[in-house]
């Protein structure tokens, strides 16, 4: 996934390790009840959709579709109705399995294509499409607008979207979803984030336009937007899009923000408009404090909402980083990035304090919220997050490495993010405190040592006085911060002593063996290899004579019971690193019976040592040395000659 932002979907609450989150509560999950005999139900625990099939009914590969969208509260009430119509008329139907998908699927960082959808309709001719959407949009008539399907078109102004797509999942050569044309030839089945249908079912799409009366295009009086020249999008999300763009009267370049209403939820199920309310507000109150950006106009067209505000030529605080830090070490560079740093930093802190003399926090003071001009002024923005300054409201958005746990109040959060970016300008290292506090020596230590002394001294006092203002919202002992009895110890055996320590504390009792990456979840056979899985780690402390009793239980209760099912034979993805943790453990037969099978399956195409022939030589060859059995060359023969 894009930016890594599959690892949010691994995050457990009250945990500093990745983990597979138990889903589905039976409190959040939606039901469908009093189902008839006749209907197959197919919930696949991977897929956050529950199917019904009619028996002995045969779907067609492809054909019109209907999409039912939907508020989060109305959403069990919705799938009542609509599922007890679908089961009287007998046809096909889906829907999410609970609370947390629904909000996943409309998130900000969903897909813009599939984001709304509740429930999908399968109908197998057109004429019963044609009668299900009437039906269905008359049954939910009474519920408010859920978020707008935008792959699809909206049955007359209702709940109800449609558009033509695969039933079935037919894939060609490169992986990408087809649906037939009329001659039976592949074509790509379009999942855009706008209306489109293909060629040979233009005529029954026209006909449909005739029957059909969504108001979607239609406009009332003059249109705000067309005040303005849109001259690029500077981002899109589930929530809406940001532009940039120049108003017509006076060519004064601004930043439109769009907000889709009940679409871009948050973790607290807040969607994209109460957010960019919030932000509205939150810049009302602010409007006299220079330094914060200024709000020009806000406005309804159509169903979103567009929040215009002044544009800031410069870069934010990481662009600046990644193109100002004295990566090269240099004196006069790094001492004159000093100098800009304290300037930047001096200025935020002036500004936090005019913030909260009118009442508002920031709420999520990073680097991407703060902008630097030319000159250095600085300029903050995105205030979507905002609260009253004594607010004790849980946030519902984040940016990790700049929040803490023990911040309770809004206004002490503030401060805590501006104590993270005081160290993180000085040195772009972004580690979190509430995993990793040891690391704050390191990097002071760092400073030190590269900065001249009255720089660090700044950094240090700076820290503490962010400190005294979190402590003037909320009880707060800081962690120390001295460098005194922090010395590091760099002798080889004591580096080697700490990373089996840390091994040791990070044992499980499951089938992983030890907490890591979301690979462990997301890989075949990650759990187990060396690379991510427990082969790793257990190859370690064995080499250490550590743990031995934890080594042979896993292995024991979990490993041998897996090993045949793992079909990579990489030697860190998959078999062959396995292999020589259990030959290592006295497992030699096993490890020999493995070895008849794993020679007939050798990837010929892949000769990388992670997981292709050279690793699996190595292995082989340090076996033969270890061994001498003849069979040894035979597969090394086999894999030479692949090779």
């Amino acid at each position: 996934m894009e930016g890594n932002m599959l690892y949010h979907q691994y995050l457990k609450p009250n945990s500093e390790y990745y983990g597979k989150p138990d889903r589905v509560e039976k409190i959040n999950t939606y039901k469908v009840y009093n189902i008839p005999d006749t209907y197959a139900i197919i919930s696949e625990k991977e897929s956050i959709w529950k199917y019904y099939h009619v028996k002995g009914i045969s779907l067609p590969e492809q054909g019109w579709k209907i999409h039912l969208t939907s508020l989060l509260e109305d959403a069990q009430s919705v799938l009542e109705k609509v599922a007890q119509l679908c089961m009287e008329k007998k046809v096909d139907f889906k829907h999410l399995k609970d609370k947390h998908s629904f909000i996943k699927m409309n998130s900000k960082i969903a897909n813009r294509a599939s984001s709304g959808k509740f429930m999908t309709i399968y109908p197998v001719n057109n004429k019963i499409f044609v009668e299900l959407l009437e039906l269905i949009s008359s049954i939910t008539r009474n519920y408010k607008k859920g978020p707008y399907i935008l792959s699809d078109k909206r049955w007359k102004d209702s709940n109800v979207f449609y558009r033509y797509g695969g039933f079935r999942v037919i894939l060609n050569e490169n992986g990408e979803h087809c649906i037939r044309d009329n001659e039976g030839k592949l074509i790509k089945d379009q999942r855009t984030p706008f209306y489109q249908i293909p060629d040979f079912v233009k005529n029954f799409d026209d006909y449909l336009n005739t029957i059909n009366n969504s108001g979607d295009l239609e406009t009332k009086g003059e249109s705000n937007l067309e005040q303005y020249e849109i001259e690029d999008a500077l981002s899109y999300t589930n929530a809406g899009g940001v532009y940039l763009a120049t108003r017509k009267k006076d060519n004064l370049k601004v930043v439109i923000k769009e907000a889709r209403p009940n679409a871009g939820l948050d973790g607290v199920a807040k969607d994209a408009l109460a957010r960019q309310k919030i932000e509205y507000d939150a810049l009302k109150k602010l409007k006299d404090v220079s330094g914060v950006v200024n709000i020009i106009e806000y406005f309804q067209e159509w169903e979103h909402h567009f929040l215009v505000e002044e544009f800031i030529e410069g870069r934010d605080l990481r662009q600046w980083l990644a193109q100002d830090f004295p990566f090269l070490k240099d004196g006069n560079n790094i001492n004159n990035h000093a100098k800009n740093v304290k300037n930047i930093l001096l200025q935020l802190f002036t500004l936090i304090d005019k913030m909260h003399n009118n009442g508002v926090a920031m709420g999520d003071l990073q680097p991407a919220n703060v902008m630097v001009t030319e000159d250095l002024t600085v300029r903050i923005i995105d205030f979507e997050t905002a609260m009253p300054v004594n607010s004790e409201e849980k946030p519902n958005m984040a940016t990790i490495g700049f929040v803490s746990k023990e911040m309770k109040v809004s206004g002490a959060r503030d401060w805590y993010g501006l104590k993270r970016l005081v160290r993180y300008l000085a040195l772009p290292v972004l580690s979190s405190e509430d995993l990793d506090g040891y690391l704050q020596y390191n990097h002071l230590n760092w400073i030190k040592e590269n900065y001249r002394d009255s720089f660090y001294h700044f950094v240090v006092d700076l820290q503490e006085k962010c400190d005294k203002r979190i402590q003037d919202f909320q009880k707060y002992i800081p962690k120390e911060t001295s460098l005194i009895n922090h010395t590091s110890d760099f002798k080889l055996s004591a580096i080697i002593n700490k990373l089996i320590a840390g091994i040791q504390n990070n044992l499980t009792e499951d089938e992983r063996f030890i907490n890591g990456d979301i690979r462990q979840f997301e890989m075949s056979g990650g759990k187990f290899n060396f690379l991510t899985g427990g082969s790793g780690a257990a190859f370690t402390l064995t080499k250490n004579n550590s743990s031995t009793a934890e080594v042979d239980k896993w292995i024991q209760s979990f490993l041998l019971n897996k090993l045949p099912r793992i079909e990579d034979n990489g030697l860190f993805t998959g078999k062959v690193g396995i292999l020589t943790l259990l030959y290592d453990k006295g497992y030699q037969e096993v490890v020999f019976n493995e070895l008849k099978i794993l020679k007939d399956n050798i990837n010929s195409t892949n000769i990388t040592l992670r997981s292709g022939l050279s690793g699996i030589g190595l292995f082989v060859i340090s076996l033969y040395l270890e061994t001498e059995k003849k069979i040894l060359f035979r597969i090394f023969g086999k894999t030479r000659k692949n090779n």
